[in-house]
């Protein structure tokens, strides 16, 4: 039996649209799919703007996602 490789990817992933749901599904080719989201204040820090949606929120639409088995802030 052999386990499908786990692929990390890390964004913010604010505002979804299209071209995140393309990425992940290209991940996905490669095997099962985490995502790392960046937090509210580490987007105050890097970016200087909270993102639109909260954490919670880009979590939960993330995770969402057919392609994503696990979103983790």
């Amino acid at each position: 039996m052999s386990e499908k490789p786990t692929v990390l990817v890390a964004g913010y992933f604010d505002m979804m649209h299209s071209g995140h749901i393309c990425f992940f599904e290209e991940a996905a080719k490669y095997g099962r799919v985490i995502v790392s989201l960046g937090s509210d204040e580490n987007s105050l820090q890097s970016k200087g703007k909270k993102p639109v949606f909260s954490e919670e929120e880009r979590q939960y639409m993330v995770e969402s996602i057919r392609f994503v088995e696990e979103a983790l802030v």
